[in-house]
C-alpha cells in the first residue's frame, strides 16, 4: 500500500513517493525486510527506466525520480520480487494529477509556502524517512558502486588477453605484452599488427575508440599523438575499460614525453610500461597474490570486513602450504566461510590491495630458459636487414630484443615489416558517416542515439537497445562527458538486467513444461541455463539474485537425478 507521497506533484520537478510492504497473515500484518521491489514511472503513458530499491525493517521503501518538464500525466507500476517464502506480484497506481511545470519566475512568497507544505509532507512521513534517506540510501548506493567497479575490474582483467603499444610515426611495436598463459601464434601476432596498422580506412564513424572485430577477437583502439594503443580482448570492452585506455594513452604520453618525438628504435626505455599499464588497467589482479605484514598498513584498514578477509588470506597459505594464492580462490573461500555478502567482500580485497597487503607477484619471468646462441643469431640476421638504423643502433637493438621473449620480439619483427607510418584520421570516410568534431555535434549524436536506444527498448529489441546506448556512451567517453557516461552505463546496466530477467523467466518455464513431461534431461538444461542467467543478473549488481541462483541450480540437480 502507499505509505505517503509528494500530493503537489508537479511536471520539471521531483517526486517521491514511499510504499508499505507487509505480509497480511493475522492481525498484525507483518512488515516484509530486505525485499526487492521495483518501480516503473510511466509518463505520458510510456514507461521510462524502472527504478529498484529493497525494504527497510518497517517494510517501508522509497522511490524518488525527477518528472520530465513535458510530463502530463503519471501512472506508477509496482513490481515485488518473489521469494522462497511469498509471492512476487505487480500493482498499478494510476491517480496522480500532475500540475503543468512552474514558470521561471516563482515569486519569494510563493516558493517560500512550497518549502514549508514540502517539509509539512516530509515530516508527516516520519523520522524513518529521513533516516532512510539520509543513512540508509547513500550507504547502499555507495555499496552498489564499488561492487559494480570492483567486478568490473575483474571481468576486464580477465578479459583483456594481449596489449599492443605501435609508435605511430613508423608503425612499430614498441610495447607488447600477453596475459594469457597460452603461447600465441606467431602468424595471430602478425595478424593483430596489420589490421592495428591498417585500420582507418572504411570507418562508419570518426571516434577516439574503435572497436574492431578480428576472427573471435574483439580489438580496442585508441590513438595519442604518438602512439596507438590496442587492446585485444575475448568480449566488448565495458565502458570503465574504454575510458581506463584512454587515461593510459594519456599517461604513458606523458611519461616518455622527452623520449617520443624523435624515437630511432630503443626499446628498452618501454620496459617500465608494465607498471602504467598495471595501475591503469589492474591487470595483476589474476595474478597470483601474496601477504605482507606491515604493521602500519594493517594499522590503517578501515573496513572490519577486510580484516576478515585477511583472515581468510592466512589461512589459504596455510592450508595450501604456498606462498600465494589466487583473488578467484579468496573470494570463493571467503564467500563460503564467512557472513558476509559479495559486496563486502570485494569491497575487503579492494582495500587490502590498495593498502599493499596483498601484492601481486609478477611470473612472467618464472622458469623462462635463457635465450639461445641460435635465437641471437637469427635476431641479428633479421635486424642486419634494417635499413636508417647505424651500426651501432643496429647491436643496441639487438641487445634489447635478446631480453625479450619470443612473442615481444615477434610483434616487433612483424610491425617493421610493415613500416608505414599510421594516420589517426580516416583515409575514406563514408558519406553518410556523421564526423563529430565539436560538443553540440557529439551532443546531439549522443541525444539521437538514445531516441534510437528507447524506440528499441519499447519493442522488446534490448539487443539493439543496449547497442545504440553503447554507441552513446562511447561518444560521451570520448568527449569527456562524465555525468553523461554515468547516466547512460546505469540505463545500460538496467536494460541489460530487464533482458536478462525475461530471458531467465523464459527458460524456466520452458524448464517447468519439460519437467512435467518428464522430460528431465531438457529440464534441467533449461533450469541450468536460467541459473547461469541469473548469475549474469547477479554480475550487474543485482546481489539478491544469488538466492535465484542456487534455486534454480537446485532444480537442474532434481532434474538431473530423474534421468
Amino acid at each position: 500500500s502507499v505509505d505517503s507521497f509528494l500530493e503537489d506533484v508537479r511536471a520539471g520537478e521531483d517526486f517521491w513517493i514511499a510504499f508499505n510492504v507487509s505480509i497480511i497473515l493475522n492481525s498484525p500484518t507483518e512488515p516484509l525486510e530486505g525485499a526487492l521491489v521495483t518501480l516503473t514511472p510511466i509518463i505520458n503513458g510510456i514507461p521510462i527506466n524502472p527504478i529498484t530499491e529493497t525494504t527497510n525493517s518497517t517494510g517501508i521503501v522509497v522511490f524518488e525520480f525527477t518528472l520530465p518538464s513535458n510530463t502530463q500525466n503519471l501512472s506508477l507500476g509496482l513490481t515485488l520480487e518473489g521469494e522462497f517464502s511469498y509471492e512476487g506480484t505487480l500493482t498499478s497506481f494510476s491517480d496522480f494529477t500532475v500540475k503543468p511545470a512552474r514558470s521561471a519566475g516563482i515569486s519569494f512568497e510563493v516558493l517560500l509556502t512550497y518549502l514549508v507544505i514540502f517539509g509539512i509532507t516530509i515530516s508527516a512521513a516520519g523520522g524513518s524517512f529521513a533516516v532512510y534517506r539520509g543513512v540508509v540510501v547513500p550507504k547502499k548506493r555507495e555499496k552498489a558502486r564499488i561492487l559494480m567497479e570492483v567486478k568490473t575490474i575483474f571481468d576486464d582483467a580477465i578479459n583483456l588477453e594481449h596489449i599492443l603499444i605501435l609508435y605511430k610515426g613508423t608503425g612499430t611495436c614498441v610495447y607488447f605484452k600477453s596475459f594469457g598463459s597460452e603461447v600465441i601464434d606467431p602468424d595471430l601476432i602478425s595478424g593483430f599488427i596489420s589490421a592495428i596498422c591498417s585500420f582507418g580506412k572504411d570507418l562508419v564513424m570518426q571516434e577516439e575508440l574503435n572497436e574492431v572485430t578480428y576472427g573471435e577477437k574483439m580489438l580496442l583502439l585508441s590513438d595519442g599523438e604518438f602512439i596507438r594503443v590496442a587492446l585485444v580482448l575475448g568480449k566488448k570492452a565495458s565502458l570503465i575499460l574504454r575510458e581506463n585506455t584512454m587515461e593510459f594513452i594519456n599517461i604513458f604520453e606523458k611519461t616518455y614525453a622527452a623520449e617520443l618525438p624523435n624515437w630511432r628504435g630503443q626499446l628498452d626505455i618501454f620496459r617500465s610500461a608494465g607498471t602504467i599499464i598495471d595501475e591503469i588497467l589492474n591487470t595483476s589482479i589474476i595474478l597470483p597474490h601474496e601477504l605482507t605484514y606491515e604493521f602500519s598498513n594493517m594499522k590503517a584498514l578501515k573496513k572490519p570486513h577486510s580484516r576478515d578477509v585477511l583472515k581468510i588470506a592466512e589461512d589459504l597459505m596455510k592450508d595450501s602450504e604456498r606462498n600465494f594464492f589466487f583473488i578467484a580462490t579468496l573470494l570463493k573461500e571467503a564467500s563460503e566461510k564467512t557472513s558476509k555478502d559479495t559486496a563486502e567482500i570485494f569491497m575487503g580485497i579492494k582495500e587490502l590491495r590498495d593498502r599493499r597487503i596483498l601484492k601481486p607477484i609478477e611470473i612472467s619471468a618464472i622458469d623462462v630458459p635463457p635465450i639461445s646462441q641460435q635465437e641471437i643469431n637469427l635476431i641479428d640476421q633479421r635486424v642486419s636487414g634494417l635499413v636508417n638504423l647505424s651500426p651501432e643502433e643496429k647491436q643496441k637493438l639487438i641487445n634489447d630484443l635478446a631480453q625479450q621473449g619470443p612473442a615481444e620480439r615477434e610483434a616487433y619483427f612483424s610491425s617493421i615489416t610493415e613500416q608505414r607510418e599510421i594516420v589517426t584520421a580516416p583515409v575514406e570516410t563514408k558519406p553518410e558517416a556523421p564526423l563529430i568534431d565539436n560538443i553540440k555535434k557529439a551532443k546531439k549524436e549522443i541525444q539521437k542515439l538514445r531516441k534510437k536506444a528507447l524506440s528499441a527498448k519499447k519493442k522488446k529489441d534490448y539487443e539493439n537497445s543496449i547497442n545504440s546506448y553503447q554507441n552513446a556512451a562511447k561518444i560521451a567517453t570520448d568527449w569527456e562527458f562524465s555525468k553523461e557516461c554515468q547516466e547512460l552505463e546505469d540505463i545500460i546496466r538496467i536494460t541489460k538486467i530487464e533482458d536478462l530477467k525475461i530471458k531467465m523467466e523464459i527458460l524456466e518455464k520452458e524448464a517447468k513444461v519439460a519437467e512435467k513431461a518428464e522430460n528431465y534431461n531438457e529440464a534441467a538444461q533449461k533450469y541450468k541455463a536460467s541459473s547461469k542467467t541469473a548469475s549474469e543478473i547477479f554480475k550487474l549488481g543485482v546481489t539478491d539474485m544469488t538466492k535465484e541462483v542456487k534455486r534454480l541450480t537446485n532444480k537442474s540437480k532434481e532434474c538431473e537425478k530423474l534421468i
